[in-house]
């Protein structure tokens, strides 16, 4: 699957250590994988959700470019990243970021929750069905 923007199951590595959300992942040595990002340098998108093992988490896909609390920077940047974050075309804090994170999970599982719901009553129609046909 190939994906340019939106919420994306991701499989991550633990290369870079543990995922948390919000985390920036960037691509891994692993190929297919991504991990968490804790370099200066072009990301994938953040994660939504945490990861402690190799897994798939749920990613915002927002290809970008991160530059690392530490400032590692290679070219001569004045962002503080550890303050601000570019999203889109609009700057928002960290915790307001987190938040528009959260939500994003939430609702995911809602749409998944009421998905499951919906198949529920469409299996049980079908079983009704094939038990008509049957008699």
């Amino acid at each position: 699957m190939v994906a340019l923007a939106g919420r994306v199951l991701t499989k991550v590595s633990m290369e870079n250590g543990r995922v948390a959300g919000g985390d920036p992942i960037t691509s891994s040595s692993t190929p297919g994988f991504g991990m968490k990002a804790n370099k200066t340098g072009k990301i994938v998108g953040y994660a939504l959700e945490p990861a402690e093992k190799d897994s798939t988490i749920l990613v915002l896909v927002q290809p970008g470019y991160y530059v690392a609390p530490d400032g590692n920077a290679p070219c001569h940047s004045s962002v503080n990243n550890r303050e601000r974050k570019e999203v889109g075309a609009t700057t928002v804090d960290d915790s307001r970021l987190t938040a528009l994170r959260i939500e994003a999970v939430k609702e995911q599982k809602a749409k998944i929750q009421e998905l499951k719901s919906q198949l529920g009553r469409l299996s049980a129609r079908l079983s009704d069905k094939t038990e008509l046909a049957r008699r």
